[in-house]
């Protein structure tokens, strides 16, 4: 719900940290499915462990190590 609310705002930057932590399959798909919706007309920060997620929606990506960030190469 919260994601929805959000993304019916006119906020350009969302930064969201797992979003698809803890959802069952259909939430799951419905939360991704409104992220690909909406990710032409903002900047989507996303924290995330699940990398079938961050593949499907990000540009780019980068890691947080402990020695800094990283960019990963495309």
């Amino acid at each position: 719900q919260t994601l929805i609310a959000l993304a019916s705002d006119n906020t350009k930057i969302l930064l969201l940290d797992e979003p698809t932590q803890g959802l069952g399959p259909e939430q799951r798909f419905e939360v991704i499915k409104t992220l690909w919706r909406i990710k032409n007309d903002r900047y989507l920060i996303i924290s995330s462990s699940d990398a079938e997620l961050i593949n499907m929606l990000a540009d780019s990506m980068a890691k947080i190590l402990s020695s800094g960030i990283q960019i990963v190469p495309q």
